[in-house]
This record gives C-alpha cells, sequence and structure tokens, in this order.
C-alpha cells in the first residue's frame, strides 16, 4: 500500500466529500476556512487535507479523484474561480513525478499555506521530496498569510476506513 496526501478544497461548505473506496486508513484534518487566493472577487474557501493509503497507482488514483470532483458536481470554469470540489494530489510516498498530466509533489505545495495548514495538523513530521523538508518546515517558511483562518472541527473524523 502506498501512501497518499490529498488537498480538499470547497467553495460551498455544504460539500461533503465522499470517501472512495480506493483509499483506506483515512486521516483527516479539520476544516480551515480561508480567503481565496485570486484576483477573482468570491466566497472564503474551506479547505482540508487527507492522509489515506491505497493501492492505486498515481496517475489511476488522480483519475480517480478527478472523477469524484465531477461526480459531485465540480464543473471546470474559471481559472482560480469557485468550485464545488476541488482535489489536489500534494503528496504520493516519496515520488516524484513531473509529467504533463501529473506533478508529485504539487508544484506549489511549499507556497500555499491552505495546504500546509490542514497538513502539519496532520503529517507535520512527513518529509516532502525532493529535498527533505517535513511538512511543519515548510509550513514555518511559507509566505505569510493575507487572509483570516478558522479552524472548525472536522465532521469526517469518524468516516469508517
Amino acid at each position: 500500500m502506498a501512501s497518499a496526501l490529498v488537498a480538499l478544497t470547497s467553495s460551498f461548505p455544504e460539500s461533503r466529500p465522499i470517501p472512495d473506496p480506493s483509499l483506506r486508513d483515512l486521516e483527516i484534518s479539520d476544516l480551515f476556512r480561508t480567503e481565496p487566493v485570486s484576483p477573482i472577487e468570491q466566497a472564503d474557501f474551506f479547505n482540508a487535507a487527507v492522509t489515506a493509503s491505497t493501492q492505486l497507482p498515481p496517475g489511476e488514483l488522480m483519475a480517480v479523484l478527478k472523477l469524484c470532483e465531477r461526480l459531485l458536481g465540480r464543473r471546470r470554469g474559471r481559472r482560480w474561480g469557485p468550485r464545488r470540489l476541488d482535489l489536489d494530489l500534494l503528496l504520493y510516498d516519496r515520488l516524484v513525478i513531473r509529467t504533463p498530466e501529473l506533478s508529485i509533489p504539487h508544484p506549489r505545495l511549499a507556497e500555499r499555506r491552505f495546504y500546509l495548514e490542514p497538513l502539519a495538523q496532520i503529517a507535520p513530521e512527513l518529509r516532502v521530496p525532493p529535498d527533505g523538508s517535513t511538512v511543519g518546515e515548510l509550513l514555518a517558511k511559507a509566505p505569510a498569510a493575507t487572509s483570516r483562518r478558522e479552524r472548525w472541527p472536522a465532521a469526517a473524523k469518524h468516516l469508517p476506513s
């Protein structure tokens, strides 16, 4: 089994991710409310991170995540615009993958506090390739947030694995 870390983002607080059966041993962060990092004026986003075990290879897992987005109502619109659900594969084991279809680690992981804060809550000591910095170290070096953050308890903590 491989370890995968996925970011969940939504503009709609009523959206509830449905765990995919290909993911096991889920650990889900609290939900963080974040002002958008976007040139488009819009409502706040809600961000969380999930660690999971999977037998799917990275490309297949990414395809499943995109299918889940579509099944839960995601429609591609303006870049950085509102979205019902955005699932980003941040890390997959210690792999570094750079293809036109898939980039692991996520190319902007180290600069996005809205990824790092929830991830640091559930995996602060996790080492991120290629340089091996921990999630906690990356968060300490990340650009200061220009938005307020509100930590909300995760309703999904008790999802079956």
